[in-house]
């Protein structure tokens, strides 16, 4: 597993919860923008 981590530094934790936090911001905005839609 440390060689693994050693090999990629990009998956980190942190990136890695950074990546689904913007996952999440995409989704809520996609909601957003849906409602939007309805509403007009």
């Amino acid at each position: 597993m440390e060689n693994n981590r050693q090999q990629n530094p990009l998956e980190t934790p942190t990136l890695r919860r950074a990546a689904e936090d913007d996952d999440e911001v995409m989704k809520m905005q996609e909601l957003e923008d849906e409602q939007l839609l309805l509403i007009n």
